[in-house]
């Protein structure tokens, strides 16, 4: 495959044009091919294509359009030339970045660099190569639009400009300049203020004997650069112009002369004395080889093909200046022409941030402007240090910014400079507009912050205590402030032993207490956290305390309203003056952290200055808020089917306040982003004494947590619930945390312990007389019987539920109950009475207004339509069954839709539709409903077998019976079936007869009739073809007499399965 980006974003596989989507899913596709090959992450990928304005559901959109890139690709190269791959925090596009012109264009650009001066010949024709690739008026990814694009767009033009003054340039030295004048005159007419241009256009003229307009060129150029820059020529284009007036000759082609002789030029070198004993992150070293040098690494010669930019990011302390520093000492070689460094003191107590002004003004001087050349007007200092930057290999490195904002005038265009930025701000409008490569630097690894320690103390101390040691880096926080602290006691006590510091900085000890020099209180970590907490006010220094209280990783401005009892604007201003003061992070937009040391500083002072009563308070008040916004989010089609009875508690105090959540996508993005939350406060909450908020949380998501498959954050909250619920002696907070951890053995098919579980919870809800509680447990015990392959005492429970349920009037449980009881018939060949169910399930989830709940019984009702030869209603109930899990994120659903389509369009003979279903099916299961893996492999390889593959047929149906065996044993006779089919079909009678006879023993032994009917069916046909008349007939006589009972009736050659619908939990 070929993509394009230099000109409107395309793809092609040969001669034929691939679709790559609409314009949002194309700008994926634009971001994944500008760093081929690289992991994106998806916090980019989003930044790039949406902005500063995602919406709730992004993540979904951006998981849609993603899947839709890898269909479109894998359809038109099914090869695995170019396929989007999932990887750790993103996505990569991996493809041979020669396949992708614009990569394709750099790396021309880079060969014909390095060969001129030495071969012009041939790096003439490599910039022609390379320049060809562009499309005549056209600009990169034309068509597209936003932030990012510009970006591009604009960096993309000046490469394409200086790769074209290049190549002019090369061609002046061959003496081509009749060939190269007019296209030289039309590129200035574009660019009057560019000198290099104009020297090269002045050049070509008098070459061609044309002095007069050579000298009027250059008269035009002095006086736009002096209205427009306030500048004069540079020495280079007035040396140029004085030979013209004199008269000289030109240099001849093959000189190696350039347009002007060359003029001496400033070389700064004002990198910072490098850290001697520079200890640890080597990855992040490696990291900005990577990133700023690209394939070469810092041994080569010129920079490689990485970023122009990169942004070391972290905490005070973090050692940003250090590494920055250290890694331009080590590359400063490939940078000739100099290296530029600069603090803008962007966190400096004494001296304001450095303006723009201010620092264009010093970095002209650093490049031999004298300071009376300096225009005042600050554009015109950017443009004139821009020019002065745009054919240098300079490295920038530019120290503790206080914003993007504050750099961005600062960056160089050229390609073959590098910046590096440190900030503790995350600068991300310079990775989402400039395109920087961002450093995250986070605490230090144990093996590098234990080579720290090593290189203050010694090896010899270490190595006495290495197990103290690695302890000591720990609970520093692998801080490096806090490691040179501990390092710095134990050199200046060599009686003190690590194991001794490392007691007294255990995590219920006073770790900060520990972190202090003698004599020397400023080097404190505690006294530099102190220094920072007394200067802030008095309701900023409450809320710093009362985070010290909060359970989980981070919080939200909302959460924080709750935690203090304030509102959210207040909030939102107090966090902002604590991250201004360098006491609170912010890993995301709208979340907030505290770093573990100053977690320990914000928690020592609650306890401190904080009464025991106010912080068990704040801690409820949180906790209401989690549930509050729990069971808003969760309504979107997650709530629990039966309603938890109101608190004893909830009649006191204020109603907690409610997150804004409007529809279903804020839901979800709401419930990921506080999961860890979640969790985190039912675990503190069972341990602080508040026992029933506890279990209360718990339930709230637990539907949740089942359907998106969060089994280990489920085990976790509702073993932590269980406590709860056992010490307040609760048997309703027990029966709902039972029901929980069944559903996560269930899911694990870990089917006897789910069965204790599911009966421990009917015996509670008994306990505490809550009859509502009591059919949700018995349409478990049946799912779990109907997952043994016991369907008639499966049925026998569902329909004991569906009894008492119709007794206590509840529709939404009595939906999802119908559903599964519709799901058991259709396995017994009862298919009127299956309809009817699923046809009641759904007539009462469309009463409700409750879409979450269709998806399962129009699957269930377009199986038995399927079975029954209506596929026009099979096909209308299965399509509207995808469209709506895949809208709703109900994936674990979609998969079983997409199944049952595969299935329909494979009896219709619509196959290419079918592989496309079955593929996304099984990508789709595998991803969030592996039970149901088996089920997909069969349809899959049944369509290898139909298609003459009968190799890959045998792979996928052998790895699905391998799956059925230890997942799903009900699916083990379709497995047979379809294996007797394929064995068949490759003359292997004797296999086939093998399968065929153990499908329809396991369809018996399980009650399937259905498959009993396809098995007879199958051994029928074997019969005839073996001639074996007799006993053919006898299984044909038998399959008639079951499809006639259950009112089987195919629309095409008898399928190969039985009904797949899903039962999900009640």
């Amino acid at each position: 495959m070929e993509f394009r980006m230099l000109g409107q974003l395309e793809a092609w596989a040969g001669d034929e044009a691939v679709d790559l989507g609409p314009a949002r899913q194309r700008l994926v596709a634009a971001v994944l091919l500008w760093e081929a090959g690289q992991v994106v992450p998806s916090e980019r990928l989003i930044d790039r294509v949406w902005g500063d304005s995602p919406p709730g559901s992004v993540r979904n959109l951006l998981y849609g359009y993603i899947g839709k890139l890898r269909a479109a690709l894998r359809n038109a190269d099914d090869t695995g030339g170019a396929e989007v791959t999932r990887a750790s925090g993103g996505y990569r596009l991996r493809v041979d970045p020669d396949r992708v012109d614009v990569h394709r264009f750099r790396r021309l650009v880079d060969e014909a660099r390095a060969l001129a001066g030495e071969d012009d010949e041939r790096a003439a024709a490599v910039l022609s190569r390379a320049l060809r690739l562009w499309p005549e008026q056209e600009q990169g990814l034309a068509g597209l639009r936003g932030t990012w694009v510009e970006g591009v767009r604009a960096r993309l033009e000046s490469e394409r400009l200086a790769a074209s003054l290049d190549h002019h340039e090369i061609a002046l030295r061959l003496g081509r300049h009749r060939e190269h004048v007019t296209q030289l005159r039309r590129l200035a007419a574009a660019h009057p203020l560019d000198e290099r241009l104009a020297g090269m256009v002045m050049t070509a003229l008098h070459r061609c004997g044309r002095q007069a307009e050579a000298l009027a060129h250059f008269g035009a150029v002095r006086r736009s650069l002096a209205e427009e820059l306030g500048v004069g020529p540079c020495p280079e284009l007035r040396a140029v112009h004085r030979r013209i007036l004199r008269g000289e000759p030109e240099p001849g082609p093959g000189s190696g002369a350039g347009t002007a002789p060359a003029v001496p030029r400033a070389v700064p070198a004002e990198l910072p004395h490098d850290c001697p004993d520079f200890t640890g992150r080597s990855e992040a070293v490696a990291r900005l080889d990577t990133l700023l040098l690209g394939r070469d690494g810092p041994g080569g010669d010129v920079p490689g093909e990485g970023a122009t930019i990169c942004a070391i990011v972290g905490t005070a302390g973090s050692g940003k200046t250090a590494l920055a520093v250290h890694w331009s000492h080590r590359v400063r070689d490939r940078f000739p022409d100099g290296q530029l460094a600069m603090d803008l003191r962007g966190f400096d107590h004494e001296r304001a941030p450095l303006s723009r002004g201010e620092a264009l003004s010093h970095l002209l001087r650093s490049l031999g402007v004298e300071p009376t050349a300096i225009p005042v007007d600050e554009d015109a200092q950017a443009r004139l240090y821009r020019s002065l930057l745009a054919d240098r290999r300079v490295l920038l490195l530019l120290d503790n910014a206080a914003s993007a904002e504050q750099v961005r005038p600062l960056l160089p265009g050229a390609r073959r400079c590098r910046v590096l930025v440190t900030s503790r701000h995350r600068l991300g409008g310079l990775v989402a507009v400039d395109h920087a490569q961002p450093l995250p630097l986070d605490p230090l690894d144990p093996g590098e912050g234990l080579a720290l320690l090593t290189s203050v103390v010694g090896g010899r101390r270490v190595a006495d205590e290495p197990e103290a040691a690695g302890e000591l880096v720990r609970r520093c926080g692998r801080l490096p402030l806090a490691i040179r602290v501990a390092a710095a006691q134990l050199a200046y006590d060599p009686g003190l032993g690590i194991a001794e510091l490392a007691a007294e900085l255990a995590d219920d000890g006073d770790r900060l207490g520990a972190l202090e020099l003698a004599g020397d209180r400023p080097s404190a970590v505690r006294a530099t956290f102190d220094l920072s907490y007394r200067a802030l006010a008095d309701e900023e220094r409450r809320l710093f305390r009362l985070l010290g209280l909060v359970p989980g990783p981070d919080v939200t401005p909302a959460a924080v309203a709750a935690l203090s009892g304030s509102d959210e604007r207040t909030a939102t201003r107090l966090l902002r003056a604590l991250a201004a003061a360098h006491l609170v992070g912010s890993p995301a937009p709208g979340r907030h952290r505290l770093h573990d040391l100053l977690r320990d500083f914000a928690r020592e002072r609650a306890a401190a200055e904080l009464p025991p009563a106010e912080r068990k308070a704040a801690l409820r008040r949180l906790l209401a808020f989690y549930r509050a916004g729990a069971e808003a989010a969760t309504a979107f089609g997650y709530a629990p089917l039966t309603p938890a009875p109101r608190a004893d508690e909830e009649d006191d105090g204020p109603p907690p306040v409610i997150p804004r959540i409007d529809g279903h996508d804020a839901a979800v993005a709401w419930l990921e982003s506080e999961r860890e939350n979640l969790v985190a406060a039912v675990v503190r909450a069972a341990d602080t004494g508040l026992h029933e908020p506890a279990w209360r949380l718990t339930y709230a998501v637990r539907q949740y947590f089942y359907d998106r498959q969060h089994l280990s954050d489920l085990e976790t909250a509702a073993m932590a619930g269980m406590r709860a619920a056992e010490r307040a002696g609760d048997p309703l907070g027990r029966a709902f945390m039972h029901a929980g951890i069944g559903g996560v053995h269930r899911f694990r098919m870990d089917l006897g312990a789910a069965l204790d579980s599911f009966r421990a919870a009917l015996d509670a809800f008994r306990e505490a007389s809550f009859v509502a509680g009591e059919p949700g447990m018995m349409n478990n015990i049946g799912i779990v019987y109907n997952d043994l392959g016991d369907l008639r005492r499966s049925g026998e429970w569902l329909t004991r539920a569906v009894a008492l349920l119709r007794t206590l009037d509840r529709p939404e449980p009595l939906a999802n109950t119908l559903s599964n009881l519709s799901d058991i018939t259709t396995l017994l060949g009862e298919l009127p009475r299956s309809v009817a169910l699923a046809t009641e399930a759904i007539e009462l989830c469309e009463a409700m207004e409750q879409p979450a709940g269709l998806p399962v019984p129009l699957i269930n009702r377009a199986t038995a339509y399927r079975y029954l030869g209506r596929e026009d209603e099979a096909l209308a109930d299965a399509t509207r069954a995808a469209e709506l899990s895949r809208r709703l994120g109900l994936y674990s659903d979609e998969s079983i839709a997409q199944d049952e389509l595969a299935r329909l369009h494979r009896d219709a003979g619509r196959v290419e539709l079918a592989f496309e279903h079955a593929e996304r099916a099984l990508r789709t299961a595998r991803e969030w409903n592996r039970p149901m893996e088996a089920n997909c492999l069969t349809t899959l390889g049944d369509l290898h077998r139909l298609t003459g593959r009968p190799r890959q047929a045998g792979a996928v149906l052998d790895q699905a019976l391998s799956l059925a065996a230890s997942r799903n044993p009900p699916k083990r006779p379709e497995v047979h079936l379809a294996l007797a089919r394929l064995h068949h079909g490759s003359g292997d009678r004797e296999a086939a007869f093998g399968h065929a006879r153990d499908a329809l023993h396991s369809a018996r032994e399980l009650g399937l009739r259905l498959v009993e009917c396809l098995a007879l069916f199958a051994l029928a046909e074997f019969g005839r073809a073996a001639g074996r008349q007799p006993e053919a007939a006898a299984y044909a006589a038998e399959a008639e007499r079951i499809r006639d009972e259950t009112g089987y009736r195919p629309s095409a050659p008898p399928p190969l399965e039985g009904a797949a619908g899903r039962r999900c939990a009640g």
